[in-house]
């Protein structure tokens, strides 16, 4: 096995052996150079190939999860839309209401008229 000598200030090596003695997956210096060297060599080789096939599939499933809401929340406004009335009948329905009110007005008060005269 081959050696690579490596100077750092004693600040890094002191940060260094913090994150050794915290991280059980850590068995020594050593053993966090070479995994950090592996894993930055990894990240250089996956830069130039874009997305895994996992990534892809998590993205388009977002995606359509995103199509599917947007779609149930297209279709309630527009069932909304449709039920909603218009001005005409709401105007409609307030003369219809006002008309009721006042006979049901007149009558309490024709009967309570009456019924203070007996």
């Amino acid at each position: 096995m081959a050696r690579v000598a490596l100077v750092v200030s004693d600040r890094d090596k002191a940060r260094w052996e913090r994150v050794v003695d915290e991280r059980d997956e850590l068995d020594s210096l050593s053993d966090l150079v070479r995994t950090s060297v592996s894993k930055h060599i990894a990240s250089l080789d996956q830069e130039g190939e874009g997305w895994t096939e996992a990534q892809i599939d998590a993205i388009i499933e977002y995606l359509d999860d995103i199509d599917k809401t947007t779609t149930t929340t297209q279709t309630i406004l527009e069932d909304h839309r449709d039920e909603a009335p218009d001005k005409v009948d709401i105007e409609e329905a307030i003369t219809y209401q006002r008309a009721s009110i006042e006979e049901v007005v007149k009558q309490s008060v024709t009967e309570a008229l009456e019924e203070r005269d007996e």
